[in-house]
């Protein structure tokens, strides 16, 4: 009986500190600006335009007027008309530090549980309760370890910003 709570604890502790679980509860990209909107982008900023004949062409912005987008890539500068355009998307970052945390905390919340199943199912029987405090917490520190290094490459990633969809 013993075994079985303690495996369900464990199985309850690792679904509830899940990434792809917590990342889910996000908002969709629902916003569709006017194209003041996107004359407000300064320049350098990285943009993803996809043109209404389903060609993609991203670089940085060089300048935006009321009728044309002029993007700057590998030295070359594309000019794009307004109407041309289907939809904008800025490319930023992710924050690194959140997925880091993210991933720390789910391999330490696996370690630990995974030490703890482990020892639980051992058998053997006396006075280990230090032994098994120990082994929790290094495999707990390791799991930190594992998840933070997975978080934070994850973490590198840029995501995709809607800022403009024109009106069909």
């Amino acid at each position: 009986m013993k075994i079985k709570a303690l495996a369900l604890c464990a199985l309850l502790l690792v679904t509830t500190t899940n990434p792809t679980l917590l990342l889910a509860q996000g908002t969709p990209e629902t916003r569709v600006g006017a194209w003041a909107d996107v004359q407000k982008i300064p320049p350098g900023d990285e943009l993803e335009v996809k043109l209404k004949n389903e060609r993609t062409i991203k670089g940085r912005v060089s300048t935006i007027t009321d009728t044309k987008l002029a993007l700057t890539r590998d030295g070359k500068t594309t000019d794009i008309d307004r109407a041309e355009v289907f939809r904008i998307k800025r490319v930023v970052p992710k924050s690194t530090a959140k997925s880091t945390l993210i991933g720390a905390g789910t391999g330490a919340a696996g370690g630990a549980a995974l030490a703890a199943i482990a020892l639980a199912t051992d058998g053997s029987s006396g006075d280990g309760a230090e032994l098994a405090a120990a082994v929790v917490t290094v495999s707990a520190l390791i799991g930190t370890g594992i998840g933070a290094l997975i978080g934070a490459g994850i973490g590198l990633r840029k995501k995709k910003v809607l800022i403009y969809e024109a009106t069909v």
